[in-house]
């Protein structure tokens, strides 16, 4: 992964009628570097109108490369946003609003009617009589013909199926390797799908957990036992959520499935479930979902 800083937000705190967007926030994203900013709220998604230049802060910095600069020429090209949300103007044709936003660029305007046809869209097709997953997908079409430095995409898979999303990620995979950085938002861990460089966990404007990829913890497991002896595990691995009579429900830290499931068996139970702890309740130890 290269060192080369395209963007960077050093302290950064921001206001919007009164209300905190973003509070003492920080971070560098690199050339080919891919980041999840995860986050139940907007907190993940205002870092990204930051990096595009829709706020401003009011206090901290933003420094962006010279690969980046805030040229009014080059900057929509070497960074580009993409909001969750549908393109809504009336009267024009995917092709007409395409077309707008290449400009003269035939290399763009070639890029994005290879991706038209990737996901089966109709340029002569008026913007506003779509369905919202493949206006959707036109959106980022705009963004992703650019082929930019620095592509920031909010909760990407919202409005869109599984085939599609499916396609999209192989279009982000293949432009990741032809050398563009991404930043990812997204409202749960599992929604990123793509394994990523750093994950940052995000709640009321405030980075409240960040992980590099090979430091994400490994996952406990959520095992219901109905009859058997509980004893039978091993005690340091265990932690009891709840014992009722017909059943013990217990967190178990143990990676190996099979190991698990013989020793369930040989505790003499009657039957058993294993589940899995989600990422944001293995990072913050939140199990009220299994109580």
């Amino acid at each position: 992964m290269s060192e080369n800083v395209l963007c960077s937000c050093s302290h950064v705190s921001l206001k919007a009628e009164k209300e905190t967007v973003l509070e003492d926030f920080s971070l560098s994203v690199r050339e080919k570097e891919l980041i999840a900013l995860i986050s139940e709220d907007d907190s993940a998604g205002a870092v990204l109108r930051l990096m595009a230049g829709l706020y401003v802060p009011d206090q901290g910095k933003m420094v962006y490369s010279d690969m980046v600069k805030r040229d009014r020429k080059v900057f929509p090209k070497k960074i580009q946003y993409v909001p969750d949300d549908i393109v809504c103007y009336a009267g024009l044709s995917v092709r007409e609003f395409l077309k707008g936003m290449a400009g003269r660029d035939e290399q763009m305007a070639s890029e994005a009617a290879r991706l038209l046809a990737v996901f089966g869209i109709d340029e002569n097709e008026a913007l506003l009589e779509m369905t919202f997953g493949q206006n959707r997908l036109v959106s980022i079409i705009q963004a992703m013909m650019a082929k930019p430095a620095l592509l920031l995409m909010d909760r990407p898979y919202d409005m869109l199926g599984d085939k599609e999303y499916k396609l999209l990620l192989k279009e982000m995979i293949g432009q990741y390797y032809e050398g563009t950085a991404m930043v990812i938002a997204a409202e749960r861990f599992e929604d990123v799908v793509m394994p990523c460089h750093q994950y940052l966990f995000m709640n009321e404007g405030k980075v409240t957990a960040r992980y590099n990829r090979s430091r994400l913890p490994r996952l406990s497991k959520v095992v219901t036992m109905w009859g058997g002896d509980a004893s039978a595990f091993q005690q340091e691995k265990m932690e009891v959520l709840v014992r009722r009579k017909q059943y013990v429900r217990f967190l178990y830290r143990e990676q190996n499935v099979k190991d698990l499931a013989a020793q369930l068996v040989r505790s003499g139970c009657e039957n058993f479930n294993i589940e899995e702890l989600s990422m944001e309740e293995e990072i913050f130890h939140n199990y009220e979902r299994w109580l």
